[in-house]
């Protein structure tokens, strides 16, 4: 936007008169609502805006929304109080929020997604990994699931 150009689109206006003879405040506010949208109009023109959101990544489960959620809790919480426990308690949940991230996403948990569809595909539903891995009380089930089901489709898509 040009300062100078609105400046005086401004200064032309029928705000700037001092020639008004109207009584009533409505008056006033109606002819600074539509001047100020014309001008607006005029100088800064309406731009089409593409928005890209990026996906969350597979092994994102309630556990992670979870913790997004109270992480975003905490920063309004100080964003609001400024207070130096509120900033100390939301750094310290992001840091915990973002180990956990990286643990997730780490190579060494790079089967997570696989690992939760195949609890999915057995009708497990449970944040609680530690939970769903003891509902497999033997392994070799879990080996016979994972060999029928997941092992084809990576060697599909390799």
């Amino acid at each position: 936007m040009n300062k100078g150009s609105f400046r005086a689109a401004l200064l032309e206006s029928e705000l700037c008169p001092t020639e008004h003879h109207a009584t009533m405040a409505e008056y006033y506010f109606e002819l600074y609502d539509s001047v100020l949208s014309r001008l607006a109009d005029q100088q800064l023109p309406v731009k089409r805006v593409t928005l890209h959101r990026q996906r969350l990544a597979p092994w994102m489960d309630d556990e992670c929304r979870q913790l997004r959620r109270k992480s975003r809790m905490l920063e309004r919480c100080y964003r609001r109080s400024r207070l130096l426990d509120d900033h100390q308690a939301w750094v310290e949940h992001e840091t915990q929020r973002h180990q956990m991230y990286r643990k997730r996403g780490s190579t060494g948990r790079h089967n997570y997604a696989e690992f939760l569809f195949l609890v999915r595909s057995c009708g497990i539903h449970s944040s609680d990994t530690d939970s769903v891995l003891c509902a497999f009380e033997n392994c070799a089930v879990l080996q016979s699931i994972w060999n029928t089901t997941i092992a084809p489709l990576r060697q599909f898509r390799l």
